[in-house]
Order: structure tokens, then sequence, then C-alpha cells
């Protein structure tokens, strides 16, 4: 975290050209630097791979104690009607009703960055799941593999 605050306060003091000094660190406003990720997931599709049915607010007190927040609850629908709110004319019909939990994740987590990561880890805090044991494989005398991307 102190890493990223550093690298982002170096970032702001080149744009800006201010000499960096420690009224800078009291000036710098880092809440727009360093955001988590938001995810947004259907609720009832994490609920079925949860294997149980939550409140709202059941769930966000089991992201609570698991140290993630529930930063939003809300649908295709109104996300749409929120953009297109100044946009006269614009139909939102067909659009889904289905209930979308936005939840913020933290930076270092990028397993749960999808609905099966979040599941496998509430899961496996709830005790559901048991901890996947990963291993290495013995790749001694096969050919090595290259992606280039």
């Amino acid at each position: 975290m102190f890493r990223l605050l550093v690298n982002a306060l170096k970032k702001h003091h080149s744009i800006s050209k201010a000499p960096l000094s420690c009224s800078s660190l009291r000036n710098f406003n880092c809440s727009a630097t360093l955001r988590m990720p938001t995810v947004g997931v259907n609720r009832d599709n994490l609920f079925a791979r949860m294997g149980k049915t939550y409140t709202d607010e059941e769930f966000d007190h089991l992201c609570f104690e698991y140290g993630i927040e529930l930063d939003d609850v809300t649908s295709e629908r109104e996300m749409l009607s929120k953009e297109l709110k100044d946009k006269e004319g614009l139909d939102v019909e067909g659009v889904s009703d289905d209930v979308i939990y936005r939840i913020d994740i933290p930076a270092n987590r990028y397993d749960m960055l999808c609905i099966e990561g979040i599941s496998r880890a509430l899961n496996i805090f709830r005790g559901v799941e048991k901890i996947p044991k990963y291993t290495l494989a013995n790749m001694e005398g096969k050919p090595l593999q290259q992606m280039i991307v």
C-alpha cells in the first residue's frame, strides 16, 4: 500500500511540477488514485454457486466479515437508466431486472475478479469447501512451452 502511495505521489509530482514536500502529502488526494476494483455479479448466480440464499443485509455482513465490501445492490436496468438519465428518448426496455451485486475486491486478490473466484473464496471462508491444494508439475524431460502475447 505504501509503495502504491509513493508511486502515485511521484506521478502527481511529475505532472504538477510542484516540489514534493510534506505539505504535498497532506494535500494529496489518494482516494481516487488507490481504488479497489469493483466486480458486478448476478446475485442469483452467486447464491447458486454458494449453495445458500442470503438477504442483502446478511450478504453485506458476510462480505464485511471476510474483508470485502458490498458496494451497491442494483440491476442492469438501473445502471443503464443512471447512465442515460440526461438523454431523452432512449429506451431501456429489454434490459434485465436481475439483481447485480457490485463488490469491492482488494487489489491483491486477482482470484476474486470473477463470480467463480468470489464464490470459492466465500465458500472456503464459510467452511463449505476445502482449501484447494496446488502442486507443481514435474516438467523434467518435457519440452517447455512459450506463449507470446
